[in-house]
């Protein structure tokens, strides 16, 4: 099975022709600020595929701590982190773009998508 994250890391990936390289430092110095975060650049050449931003909140022992840590991520602490992350939405060179998510619950890996609007992206 394939892990992008250890416990408790966040990994932000994105597609590097879409985003400006600074956007990508700022959001990713903001989301360190709450908890150990890395960036991951992929290369998505296709001008005409939608920018992707990935995130991966890492990997958790059941489903309650899966709970406790996205109660946490809405929490006053980690505004900054999501508003970087709705700013980096913004910056994006491509139209439309896709924010993917991940996490892993013991042996499962839970995986999605949507395209948010400027509103939905915090």
């Amino acid at each position: 099975m394939r892990r992008f994250s250890a416990p408790g890391e966040v990994v932000v990936g994105y597609d590097e022709i879409a985003f400006p390289k600074a956007a990508v430092e700022a959001a990713r110095t903001s989301w360190r600020r709450v908890a150990p975060a890395r960036t991951m650049p992929f290369l998505r050449p296709d001008a005409q595929a939608p920018a992707a931003l990935l995130l991966s909140f890492g990997r958790f022992g059941d489903v309650d701590a899966a709970i406790a840590r996205f109660d946490e991520i809405a929490g006053e602490l980690w505004r900054d982190a999501r508003r970087q992350l709705a700013a980096l939405l913004a910056a994006s060179t491509k139209p439309a773009p896709e924010l993917q998510f991940r996490f892993d619950i013991g042996d499962r890996i839970v995986r999605g998508r949507f395209h948010p609007t400027p509103d939905e992206a915090e």
